[in-house]
């Protein structure tokens, strides 16, 4: 199957065909971006600055969270990613 990255547009050939675009996540091999169940995954980084601050950036939109609410979201996110799991 060929897969085309909705970012800068090469064409990847897929071995396995066994999920269609819109079911699975790929990684384009030329750019290195995400796409999960068809749509554009946004870049995310995430830095320490500091021993107080936390920066996450998500397509070149920074923003910079004390290390406590950082660690909170963070908590959150696990638990809505893998529900029932501690």
């Amino acid at each position: 199957m060929i897969v085309t990255c909705l970012r800068c547009g090469h064409e990847d050939n897929v071995a396995d065909e066994s999920q269609p675009f819109e079911d699975a996540i790929f990684r384009c091999s030329e750019c290195g971006a995400f796409m999960a169940y068809g749509e554009l995954v946004p870049r995310m980084v995430v830095n320490t600055e500091g021993d107080r601050w936390v920066t996450v950036s998500f397509d070149d939109v920074t923003y910079k969270l004390p290390r406590v609410l950082a660690d909170a979201l963070s908590m959150n996110l696990q638990s809505v990613a893998n529900p029932g799991r501690r």
